[in-house]
């Protein structure tokens, strides 16, 4: 009887079992890191498509727009001085 239960002892102390966790956590990991780049990927793109909006706006606007100067005719006055030339 004795003899039994050391060898089953010895058998039990002697056997490696490994860790359910270890997949289930490297599952998890892989997970997370890939949510992690569809997040980055699709906040690029949207400021991608943001630069590109702002983009289209600014060159859809007239230029009379952009004018700093008070008389309001500095864009005419400019392509008339460019016609003459």
């Amino acid at each position: 009887m004795f003899s039994r239960a050391f060898d089953d002892a010895s058998r039990r102390i002697m056997t490696v079992t490994r860790s359910p966790w270890i997949p289930v956590l490297l599952l998890a990991g892989v997970a997370a890191v890939l949510l992690l780049l569809f997040r980055w990927w699709k906040r690029a793109k949207e400021q991608k498509n943001l630069e590109a909006e702002q983009t289209e706006r600014i060159l859809g606007q007239k230029l009379e727009t952009f004018e700093s100067s008070p008389s309001g005719d500095a864009a005419a006055q400019l392509a008339e001085k460019y016609k003459e030339e």
